[in-house]
């Protein structure tokens, strides 16, 4: 058997809350899918540029990627393909990628990250590690049950928060009522997992339908300004 020890919310590093601004400001900026940092930031704006700079990178790792988005939300859509809980990391089973940290932040939203509250233990198989990502994904989720205390506590807004791949944490299922949902993810991995600048560069962001895996395009860039779409999706 092999037993995978989750870390709970205590074993998060909780950083200073940093005052945003505006809404129209972070529509004017460009997104980002696991940009490399020196491309990020040369190429990332103003607000971009800022906003890393508050990121608490450790420099203990060979690579690091940004990865910077903006959605407007309803209740008919989530904000990524899967609520389901997961770790992230770049391993087969990412659990085990422990060379790897991660930073995000999330603002402007209803709809805020959970993580595990407390610290816990699953006894699995020791096949668990030859689970990819999409096994080990629907394995937690199929066998939370068996974990004790089993609780979710959201992260606070506005805050950078640390994390590493041993910490279990979903986003949420569709909001209430429409609002927008801001993230800023920060990878320090010795894994290279940036993208090329033409492909990390985004024009637009998506949207997934409610308990559907159907994505459409949400918030756009065009030359004169922003499209906001998918805001009806049925």
């Amino acid at each position: 058997m092999e037993k995978l020890l989750f870390e709970g919310y205590d074993t998060l590093g909780i950083g200073n809350k940093i005052e945003l601004p505006k809404i129209a400001e972070i529509l004017r900026s460009p997104m980002f899918t696991r940009a490399d940092v020196d491309d990020f930031y040369r190429h990332g704006g103003e607000f971009n540029q800022w906003l890393l700079n508050q990121v608490p990178i450790t420099h203990e790792y060979n690579n690091i990627c940004v990865t910077v988005d903006l959605k407007c939300l309803t209740p008919q859509t989530v904000a990524m393909r899967t609520t389901d809980w997961h770790c992230d990391g770049s391993m087969g089973c990412p659990y085990y990628s422990f060379d790897e940290k991660f930073h995000i932040l999330i603002g402007y939203t209803d709809l805020v990250t959970e993580f595990l509250a407390e610290p816990a233990i699953l006894e699995a198989d020791d096949s668990v590690k030859d689970l990819d990502h999409y096994e080990f994904r629907r394995y937690i989720e199929e066998n939370k049950h068996r974990i004790e205390n089993f609780k979710a506590r959201e992260i606070p807004q506005d805050t950078f928060v640390t994390f590493n791949s041993r910490h279990l944490h979903r986003v949420p299922d569709a909001p209430s009522k429409p609002c927008f949902r801001f993230s800023m993810i920060v990878r320090e991995s010795n894994f290279d997992q940036s993208n090329p600048l033409e492909k990390a560069r985004g024009k637009h962001s998506e949207v997934w339908l409610k308990n559907r895996d159907v994505s459409a395009i949400n918030l756009e860039h065009i030359e004169r300004g922003i499209v906001l779409r998918a805001l009806n999706m049925l």
